[in-house]
């Protein structure tokens, strides 16, 4: 029988991790930049320079790392098998593996890199991609997947703490602030809600709506979604938001048909349901918003920004930048848009600019990204593809520095807006290898086990929470950053643990697993 401080170390671990998920949705910004020293600076002391470079994130998920070392240590001691490779992959599943896989490869980088005389910020910075924030993953499976009830605690803790912000927010009480998070603390509080929490509720109660057996309670989640869309509606919203929310209806309804192929129809008819409901929502809103003429809210661009998504006139952009030529005559030649605004004679400066002359905010918004990974994935190609570039050092792309897009810090070098691209450059094919490994092994132990239960509505809307997560993380620096990586990975781990709850009843043998 494990000792009572043990449990008592779990059920601590379990409701830090849910409150660390929690600070991350209210907080964003300053809660992802908050450090040990920050927490002196409230008390009015000055804090030890050390503290500075402690961020509570970070310093949470390694401090947690002994607790997990002892409940997994448990949880092998339970299961069965005849040898220990066996026994693990009964506790844990390949999903972990891959994920113990993935973490070890950013710890070989992160040496490497300290070895070889890199900046200690950008290892560290870089090195928490594979390194750190996965083991969010297996925390979350390791602290509440020992159990059905615990899991259905750690889900219900994870989807309501994105209610319960959407609803702060509906009220404008999580408003941006001129002011810090924390009393002594500079800096501007950057709300999550545009872009993960407000969507996320919106598809949580959608799917409530369709999944819930009484009228009362689908009224009163129907009445939710309107509210928050009506919230989202107002505020300057990213295509990428939207976008996103589609992709996880899409990938509601991919997980259902996968199902219905072991003929279990359950999780499709909901996502149909779901599909439709928006469906009719956004045909609604966008009746409402032609009968009443209301104008683009000032300062949004949402709307432009979906019109920009239109592939066609990003080929004729490529097609310009690969025909535009550097003037001949030196007099004709463009003068460089940052310091030492010398005339150019990069050909690919010049091709730069003329894709930036020729775009509208919105769409320049976009061809930057596609620009961008274009030239990160060559580097890619043209470096140590197997293994990555690694971490410790920036990365630039001199010729877009000299152009008037936007361009990184000069010591964090510039950063994708793509965190599988980045993933890829850093850590190679190996790297993500390992990180789709462990999506795939853990989407499709979620599939076997919808099948075999005739679906199930936790497990469902925790997919459709990673769906959206899923897609975002293409577009932006989600993994980078424990404001969006957090809640990617805990809902992964989440989705592991459910899944491996619905499973356990069947006894599935060795066989399965070896």
């Amino acid at each position: 029988m494990p000792e009572p401080r043990v449990n008592a170390a779990t059920r601590a671990a379990r409701w830090i991790l849910l409150l660390l998920l929690a600070g991350l949705l209210i907080g964003r910004r300053d809660f992802a930049h908050l450090n040990l020293g920050d927490l002196w600076k409230i008390l009015n002391l000055a804090p030890p320079t050390i503290l500075t470079y402690a961020f509570v994130t970070e310093s949470t998920l390694l401090l947690l790392l002994p607790v997990a070392l002892i409940r997994a240590r448990e949880l092998y001691d339970r299961a069965e098998g005849r040898t220990r490779f066996e026994k693990f992959l009964v506790a844990f599943g390949w999903s972990s593996i891959a994920a113990l896989g993935l973490i070890a490869w950013g710890a070989l980088h992160a040496a490497l890199a300290k070895f070889n005389g890199g900046d200690n910020y950008l290892i560290v910075r870089q090195s928490a991609l594979a390194l750190i924030y996965p083991s969010a993953f297996l925390y979350a499976f390791i602290f509440f997947g020992d159990s059905e009830l615990n899991t259905r605690f750690a889900a219900f803790g994870a989807v309501s703490a994105s209610l319960f912000c959407a609803l702060l927010d509906i009220f404008h009480l999580l408003d941006p602030k001129t002011t810090s998070l924390l009393p002594g603390t500079q800096g501007e509080w950057m709300p999550i809600y545009g872009q993960e929490t407000l969507p996320i509720a919106i598809l949580g109660l959608g799917f409530c709506v369709v999944a819930l057996r009484t009228w009362p309670l689908r009224a009163l989640a129907l009445a939710g979604v309107l509210l928050a869309g009506w919230r989202q509606s107002v505020r300057p919203t990213q295509s990428v938001v939207l976008i996103g929310m589609a992709f996880a209806l899409a990938f509601l309804f991919a997980v259902g048909i996968a199902t219905a192929f072991q003929k279990q129809f359950a999780a499709l008819k909901r996502a149909a349901l779901c599909i439709a409901l928006f469906a009719i929502m956004a045909a609604g809103y966008r009746a409402l918003k032609t009968f009443t003429a209301q104008p683009e809210q000032p300062g949004t661009e949402t709307a432009s920004e979906i019109k920009a998504w239109n592939l066609e006139q990003y080929a004729r952009l490529f097609e310009l930048f690969d025909s535009t030529q550097l003037p001949a005559n030196p007099a004709e030649r463009m003068i460089a848009k940052r310091p030492p605004y010398v005339p150019i004679n990069d050909p690919e400066v010049a091709k730069l600019q003329a894709v930036f002359d020729a775009t509208s905010v919105s769409v320049r918004n976009n061809i930057w990204r596609f620009l961008v990974w274009r030239r990160m994935a060559n580097d890619w190609r043209n470096g140590h593809w197997l293994i990555g570039a690694g971490v410790g050092k920036p990365w630039f792309y001199r010729a877009l520095y000299q152009s008037g897009f936007h361009y990184g810090d000069d010591r964090e070098g510039l950063d994708p807006h793509n965190s599988y691209l980045n993933t890829l450059y850093r850590y190679g094919l190996a790297g993500i290898a390992l990180l789709a490994l462990l999506i795939g092994a853990t989407l499709w132990r979620a599939g076997r086990a919808l099948a075999r239960n005739q679906g199930d509505i936790m497990l469902e809307v925790l997919l459709l929470y990673f769906g959206y997560t899923l897609l975002f993380a293409f577009f932006t620096v989600s993994l980078e950053g424990p404001a969006y990586s957090l809640p990617f990975w805990i809902t992964l781990g989440l989705i592991h643990a459910r899944a491996s709850n619905l499973l356990t009843p069947a006894k599935e043998s060795i066989a399965l697993h070896s």
